[in-house]
């Protein structure tokens, strides 16, 4: 060989060694990575199980710690069965899910399992894993440059416990975050094509999806009227391409809903509208967004968030276009849309759950830039301390998000107990004792339904509409009798403090524990529901007289007669309130009085007959002691009441 193929040889060889080495350290890269996203992805779905496991292992029993995922079971079990999107076998046919697509998913899961939970529990945790992977694609594309905040985005994500809970909860939420995060990916890499079918599947899965659509819409024109790089531009074509196939599914969303009930929206949404629309806005800012958003596991990126707002806010001032601008549109979109339209964020704030992992993204963006900007300051270079300080303050997070998984773990451990047995019970009761054609009228209406499989009359409209315009009516509960009246109601099951039945005994309460649920026999002409408010000031006045506040008790007791005068449950409590007293005239004087409207009442036969025995009138004492037994048999302190009466006599 020659001298100078010999070196045309060598040049070659070390031009295919860098090749190699290139390859080498992208494949091993691409490993860690990999390893990365995996670690992440096992955590997300260990953390889950965790829930349920150690809820099991407390409770001996599967459980959800809200009664709506059972609307959606209800649905999904109907439409398998029945081919029918209703609550009643084919009957109740309703736009009453407000995700139809999270309803027909659990179906198609129903054709392989029949259990309610491990679908649920299934289908919630592959959901926020896929979320946690295009989370990491996404920070990747936003953070190129930093490798660590990806790393700490995906972490953050993992260890979330409100999405850790929600996603074992048998809600829709996990799966709306996938469709957003998914949504903003392909909005960053510019596939208008999959960015039109994932945006358009958030309007299916919740009607909040389209609060995405108005942020999206918002950036693009920010992108044409603000300072941008060339990579940043977005041609008229795939404009056209985005909104053609979205409004396509918006347009199939309305005509879903449209068949179903007549209406372009769910039931549940103008029920919820109805029912929460008057909900303190004050409140609402102050305990459930700052609050929501400065608990503990969200201490440390507060400020960052801040500051991200701020800087977003200066390049807005400078007419330059912040390619952060899009998450800080939507989260204080999402906001505001609660706030003008629905000013509560529900049981652990689950309905403001889709803008956690876009505040991580603007915190992780606010620290980086809080760090960069003091480099600046100082001309010096203290990169790799303020990397580590960046670590550490994710780090502190994690330590944080798992001690709050810790106590919300016995939270789920404890609202899945408290639906077992009320909700769950109710509906097996219903099921087991009531005749297969029986119309249950009821406010929670999920565990009721699934189990109970009965025809359900919703008393709050989210799968009989027709009630949704009287809820804010002031003699609402009037308006409900004669509904249910016309509607042939067999049965009320309701929570006392929301729906107060009067003057009846309940034929079955699962557990006297807070928050009593009760089973009564509808009586039409007889059946009276009190208004809430006198609930809510009996319920009151109840903890009042139980904390000796004996003189608040009685002029809130005094307000709720004012509101139903026929309520004997209210003379009881004013009975009891001049006992504790020492007034027995006064005390016996409501007693009788309450006695007049419900006669069969066992508390009011027993306090007057525990009244006549403190006055030595034994043989009345003994009448109205066995007429309370007569009414509850088991109740133990008439019991031991007649049993100090048998004694004396015996004397």
């Amino acid at each position: 060989m020659s001298k100078k193929s010999k070196i045309k040889h060598q040049q070659h060889t070390e031009k295919k060694n860098v090749v190699h080495s290139i390859y080498f350290s992208i494949a091993l890269n691409k490993v860690k990575e990999n390893s990365v996203i995996a670690i992440a992805l096992l955590l997300t779905v260990f953390t889950s199980i965790w829930y349920i496991v150690s809820a099991y292992n407390t409770n001996s029993f599967f459980g959800f710690p809200l009664d709506d995922p059972w609307i959606h079971l209800t649905f999904a079990k109907n439409l398998i069965e029945y081919g029918s999107f209703s609550y009643f076998k084919n009957e109740a046919v309703t736009s009453g899910s407000t995700s139809p697509l999270y309803t027909m998913l659990l179906a198609l899961f129903y054709v392989i399992s029949k259990n309610e939970y491990i679908i649920s529990y299934i289908i919630g945790i592959i959901f926020l894993a896929a979320s946690v992977f295009y989370y990491y694609k996404l920070n990747k594309l936003q953070f190129n440059k930093e490798n660590w905040i990806p790393i700490a985005a995906i972490l953050l994500m993992a260890f979330q416990p409100k999405l850790n809970l929600i996603a074992v909860s048998g809600m829709e939420t996990t799966m709306f975050i996938f469709f957003l995060v998914a949504s903003f990916y392909y909005y960053k890499k510019r596939n208008f094509l999959l960015l039109g079918i994932f945006s358009g599947l958030t309007l299916w899965c919740r009607p909040d999806g389209l609060i995405l659509w108005i942020a999206i819409a918002a950036d693009i024109i920010s992108t044409r009227i603000l300072k941008t790089n060339s990579d940043e531009a977005i041609s008229n074509k795939s404009i056209l391409k985005y909104y053609v196939i979205s409004i396509g599914f918006l347009i199939a969303y309305c005509i879903f809903n449209f068949v179903l009930s007549g209406n372009f929206f769910p039931n549940t949404y103008a029920a919820k509208l109805a029912y929460y629309g008057d909900f303190s806005r004050t409140n609402f800012i102050k305990e459930e967004v700052i609050g929501y958003f400065s608990s503990k596991e969200f201490l440390l990126l507060c400020f960052p968030f801040v500051l991200a707002f701020i800087l977003i806010l200066i390049d807005l001032l400078k007419r330059t276009y912040n390619k952060y601008l899009i998450y800080l549109l939507f989260v204080l979109g999402f906001v505001f849309a609660y706030y003008i339209q629905l000013p509560f964020a529900h049981r652990f704030g689950r309905y403001l759950m889709p803008v956690i992992p876009f505040y991580i993204i603007l915190s992780l963006y606010g620290i980086r830039e809080f760090f960069e900007l003091i480099q600046k300051r100082i001309k010096s270079n203290y990169k790799l301390l303020f990397n580590f300080i960046s670590v550490l303050v994710i780090l502190i997070t994690l330590v944080l998000s798992l001690t709050t998984n810790n106590e919300y773990l016995k939270e789920f451990s404890g609202l899945s107990k408290y639906h077992h047995d009320r909700h769950v019970a109710a509906g097996m009761w219903i099921n087991n004792n009531t005749s297969e054609n029986a119309v249950i009228a009821a406010h929670d209406i999920g565990a009721i339904g699934f189990y109970g499989n009965r025809k359900i009359i919703d008393m709050v409209g989210l799968v009989t509409p027709e009630v949704i315009s009287h809820i804010n009516d002031k003699n609402f509960n009037n308006y409900i009798i004669e509904y249910l009246t016309k509607q042939k109601a067999d049965y009320v099951v309701t929570l006392r403090n929301w729906f107060q039945v009067i003057n009846d005994n309940p034929l079955f309460v699962p557990t006297q524990e807070y928050e009593v649920l009760e089973i009564y026999k509808f009586k039409p002409g007889q059946t009276l529901i009190a208004p809430r408010e006198v609930g809510q000031r009996n319920d009151y006045a109840y903890q009042q007289l139980q904390m000796r506040n004996i003189d608040a008790a009685i002029n809130v007791l005094d307000e709720s007669l004012q509101l139903e005068p026929r309520n004997s449950k209210t003379y009881m409590l004013l009975g009891l309130a001049y006992d504790s007293k020492g007034d027995r005239i006064t005390a016996e004087k409501y007693y009788n009085q309450g006695l007049k409207y419900f006669d069969e009442s066992f508390e009011l036969n027993f306090a007057l007959g525990r009244l006549k025995f403190l006055e030595k009138d034994y043989l009345q004492a003994k009448t109205l002691t066995e007429k309370s037994l007569k009414y509850k048999p088991d109740f133990t302190p008439a019991q031991d009441l007649l049993k100090e009466i048998e004694k004396i006599n015996k004397i």
